[in-house]
Formats: C-alpha cells, sequence, structure tokens
C-alpha cells in the first residue's frame, strides 16, 4: 500500500468547489452580512451605501428601478440584521429545497 492510497492523503475538494456547492440562501446571506458591513464601514443609517439604496418612489418613478430590490440587503443595526438572517437561513434552506434555488430568489427578490 503506497501513501497516496491512505484515505487521508488523498485530496479532496478544493475550497472553491466547495464555494460552488453552497446554495442560494448561504449566498444570499453573505450578501447581505458583506452589504451590512461596507454600511458599518462608512456609517450605518447615513451610509452612501443606504442613500443609493434605500426605497424612494419618487426616484424609483425617476428610473431608479434598483431601489425595488435594494432595501432587502440594508439593515438597521446588528440585532435587525442577526434575527432577518436567522428567519432566512432557516426557513430560505427549507423553501429553496422545495422549489429549487432559482424560484427561491425569485420569490425572495419579489417579496422584499
Amino acid at each position: 500500500m503506497g501513501i497516496q492510497d491512505r484515505d487521508y492523503y488523498r485530496e479532496g475538494p478544493s475550497f472553491l468547489d466547495r464555494v460552488g456547492q453552497q446554495g442560494a440562501v448561504v449566498w444570499l446571506v453573505a450578501i447581505t452580512c458583506g452589504v451590512f458591513f461596507g454600511q458599518m464601514l462608512t456609517g450605518l443609517l447615513k451610509s452612501p451605501i443606504v442613500e443609493a439604496g434605500v426605497y424612494d418612489p419618487n426616484l424609483i418613478l425617476q428610473g431608479e428601478v434598483w431601489r425595488l430590490f435594494t432595501p432587502i440587503f440594508l439593515h438597521g443595526g446588528l440585532w435587525h440584521l442577526f434575527f432577518n438572517m436567522f428567519a432566512l437561513y432557516w426557513a430560505g434552506q427549507r423553501l429553496e429545497e422545495l422549489y429549487g434555488s432559482f424560484e427561491f430568489v425569485l420569490f425572495y427578490l419579489l417579496a422584499g
């Protein structure tokens, strides 16, 4: 038996392979947390990120349609983020298993 035949020596999937295997819920949580920490770095509620993404019907009517979706990723504090991401992970895993990733993300964006 050579060293290459031992189970612990065999190469498993790389980090990038495991990243690609994550579901849509994990990606939505990661993106939302990234946006939140970007908010924290630039000023939580007076952040340029918040000003560019906050829901404003007048600006939406002027053509800034991204404002229909971006408020989903903005949060007002750490507890707000924590409980929203807890609920998203808990319920989202089951919904994604039931409907699939594409339909779940579409539902999430439209429901937001």
